[in-house]
């Protein structure tokens, strides 16, 4: 349990968060679109076979009649390293939804909820033929490294290990390949058919 300080310093935070998406212009036409879905779980299969999935915050339709993938970032500060890690989120995002939809253009936006700022991006269809290349490639490189003996022998992107159930915050370690279970997820999954 959170002592009563920390407790309120936390809801306060919550809060401000809140109003911040809530008094920003893309929240605002996120939350007042006609179609929308929140939550959305979106997978699709690549060429190889491979199953690639995600889960959309929220997805919904503007007036022009365009999707818009709209993805919350609780971070404080913002950073190049992140940016280019979440537009890349966000390609892949708006890849699945181009498929989804059959849709020649989707714009992406992620809504940072401390500060309320905005990165907005536009995919085309261009944009998703090459993420599809991108993916493909990606998959190629990850089956190769399933091939060595043991998987602390792959060479790994430790960017976002702080962030992935596989990472032991106390360690400071990636427990991944080490015969240890992971972390406990917060949340349950779903995909639907």
């Amino acid at each position: 349990h959170l002592p009563e300080q920390d407790r309120k310093k936390y809801l306060g935070r919550v809060r401000a968060d809140i109003l911040n998406v809530i008094a920003s212009p893309l929240g605002k036409e996120a939350l007042h679109a006609k179609q929308y879905h929140s939550e959305l779980a979106l997978r699709s299969k690549l060429g190889s076979g491979q199953m690639l999935s995600g889960i959309i915050d929220r997805l919904f339709l503007d007036s022009e009649g365009f999707w818009n993938i709209l993805d919350y970032k609780t971070d404080t500060r913002e950073n190049l390293q992140k940016k280019k890690r979440y537009e890349f989120q966000l390609q892949f995002y708006a890849y699945l939804v181009s498929l989804l939809y059959s849709q020649d253009t989707v714009k992406a936006h992620v809504l940072y909820t401390h500060t309320g700022n905005t990165l907005s991006f536009v995919s085309t269809q261009k944009d998703f033929q090459q993420i599809g290349t991108k993916l493909e490639s990606l998959v190629s490189q990850i089956r190769e490294q399933k091939k060595t003996e043991s998987l602390d022998l792959i060479e790994r992107n430790l960017s976002h290990c702080p962030e992935c159930q596989y990472f032991d915050v106390l360690q400071n370690v990636c427990i991944a390949g080490l015969g240890k279970e992971p972390a406990p997820v917060q949340t349950e999954l779903l995909f639907t058919a």
